[in-house]
């Protein structure tokens, strides 16, 4: 597995990071989308559409970053 390091305030997910595990994520940052669903099968299945749809609009999977609170969960 390759982990690869975004610099700190040069990337959108600046204000996700910084809010990850700290409360509320905040809204309406441009670039990001975030979703919640009742159930782990349907965050999956919920972010696999959002991923195919990203593709299918030309964006490239290494331009896409998936984050989860819990990886056990999942």
């Amino acid at each position: 597995m390759e982990v690869e390091r975004i610099p700190e305030r040069s990337s959108a997910l600046f204000p996700m990071r910084q809010a990850l595990f700290q409360g509320p994520v905040p809204r309406n940052v441009p670039g990001l989308r975030t979703f919640r669903a009742e159930s782990v099968w349907q965050e999956v299945a919920g972010a696999a559409r959002q991923i195919q749809e990203l593709v299918r609009s030309g964006v490239r999977y290494r331009d896409i970053t998936l984050v989860c609170s819990d990886m056990n969960l999942y």
